[in-house]
């Protein structure tokens, strides 16, 4: 069975100006942001969604189903008919070919989840695929453009990785002749130069620089790079920038973490004189290519727990970044 569901919007609260008067003043009411969570699954979204985010847990391990959007000024929370299950470290890709955001594994309540979901700007839809794929230890996923599908990486420490491609109905196993061998969880992205994705994971168990692969649409190549960021768990976003064609990587373990360009044969180190205010330990819920204007876009980044961290973004404009 098909669910499907319509959305309805709830805005946020509009911020008054507060008035001095003789008696009182009118307080400033703050804008609506999503409650504070770990393992959200955030993607670019259709339409006037640039960010679509879904799920997560809370500090207290309470597992999260709520749906929000962002329109690049404000968030809104979204109360479709239907949803997936509470979850948290979903994956998320806006599919631009048949401009839907895909979701699909987790961890829910009763384990490791393998159900497929798209939304369409207005609502879930549970998706009914013949042969769904079961995510393992390390997962990432990200669209092909040149394929028009969307491709995810899953496997384990030290073993040839599972590549597997959603055609927009169903999960197909690859049969490439190289695999990726993770050492790391990896994270991926589409490379505008070729139309197709890379991955980053660590060249061996806790070994740095990161090993690079390329996916042309039939198999992986391995991509000798003299110099590679450090893959961290958890602390690793990737997207492309289509208006300067490159991948963008932004990593933190520093206090303005550390920004990283692929220009197709080359990793090199970019300094920014403004970076992102995320702290040294800081988190993101993702970075996400606006669809509208190109540029890649740092959701979500501040310290743990940081209840206000919703309220900030930055974008990256070729050269640097600016608080959004």
């Amino acid at each position: 069975m098909i669910a499907t569901g319509v959305a309805l919007l709830r805005p946020a609260s509009a911020p008054s100006r507060a008035r001095d008067t003789a008696a009182s003043a009118v307080p400033v009411v703050a804008p609506t942001l999503p409650p504070p969570r770990q393992g959200e699954a955030v993607a670019a979204g259709p339409g006037s969604q640039a960010t679509v985010l879904f799920g997560g847990v809370t500090a207290a391990g309470t597992l999260l189903d709520d749906t929000w959007a962002f329109d690049g000024h404000r968030w809104s929370e979204l109360h479709p008919g239907a949803a997936p299950s509470a979850r948290t470290g979903a994956l998320a890709v806006y599919d631009g070919v048949r401009h839907q955001v895909v979701l699909t594994g987790g961890r829910g309540a009763t384990g490791t989840l393998t159900d497929t979901w798209t939304w369409d700007g207005v609502g879930w839809t549970a998706q009914l695929p013949e042969t769904p794929p079961h995510p393992l230890s390390w997962s990432a996923m990200a669209a092909d453009a040149g394929s028009g599908t969307v491709v995810m990486v899953t496997g384990r420490s030290g073993a040839p990785a599972q590549t597997w491609i959603w055609d927009g109905r169903n999960w197909t196993g690859a049969q490439p002749a190289v695999e990726p061998v993770l050492g790391a969880p990896p994270v991926m992205g589409g490379d505008p130069l070729t139309g197709h994705v890379l991955l980053l994971t660590a060249a061996g168990a806790g070994s740095s620089p990161a090993a690079t692969w390329a996916w042309d649409g039939r198999t992986w190549s391995l991509r000798p790079a003299a110099q590679a960021p450090v893959v961290r768990a958890g602390a690793t976003w990737m997207a492309a920038d289509p208006v300067a064609r490159r991948v963008l990587l932004f990593t933190t373990g520093t206090a303005g973490g550390a920004t990283w360009l692929w220009n197709g044969s080359r990793w090199s180190y970019v300094f920014s004189a403004v970076a992102p205010a995320i702290g040294a330990d800081g988190v993101a819920s993702g970075l996400v290519t606006d669809p509208v204007s190109g540029r890649p876009v740092l959701v979500g980044a501040g310290a743990a727990g940081d209840p206000s961290r919703f309220h900030r973004g930055w974008t990256w404009h070729g050269d640097g970044w600016r608080a959004a």
